[in-house]
């Protein structure tokens, strides 16, 4: 019996992307709704979450058609701009993933410093700097060092 994995992965990259538009907006409407989560562990959800919408609404939606297709039909500048996107927001929310670690950690080892150690400025501040990073990072290709290429399904 024949699979077409490219019609599989299409779907399931489809998939992915509805559950993570409508799990991240969800997550950002509640962030930002209710006021107990506007804190600094709030700061760092809601950056994982603008980094995954981001992902699924940007990153992704290239990878579902030329999965469909099974190649890549957009030419060699959209597999510039679909590697740097990809790279840059999975980049970016594996960061805020290592960020939150060091948050929890810090509350966990160091409770009665923790308030006066991570305030919203600093958080701010390595919000910053997981973006700057990431937008480095995902920038090295176009500027030459290694390259983005596209792989046939």
């Amino acid at each position: 019996m024949s699979v077409d994995i490219g019609l599989i992965t299409g779907i399931v990259v489809i998939g992915i992307i509805l559950i993570g538009v409508i799990g991240n907006v969800l997550t950002l409407v509640v962030i930002i709704s209710y006021h107990p989560l506007r804190d600094v562990t709030g700061m760092f959800l809601a950056n994982l979450a603008v980094a995954d919408l981001l992902q699924s609404t940007f990153g992704m939606p290239l990878i579902a058609v030329s999965a469909f297709r099974r190649q890549w039909i957009f030419g060699e500048t959209l597999c510039t701009i679909s590697g740097l996107t990809n790279s840059l927001f999975c980049i970016a929310s594996v960061l805020t993933l290592t960020a939150i670690s060091v948050d929890r950690w810090l509350t966990i080892v160091f409770p009665l410093k923790y308030r006066a150690w991570l305030t919203v400025v600093r958080v701010r501040i390595v919000l910053a700097y997981i973006w700057l990073q990431a937008l480095t990072i995902a920038f090295l290709p176009v500027l030459g060092w290694s390259r983005f290429i596209h792989v046939a399904f």
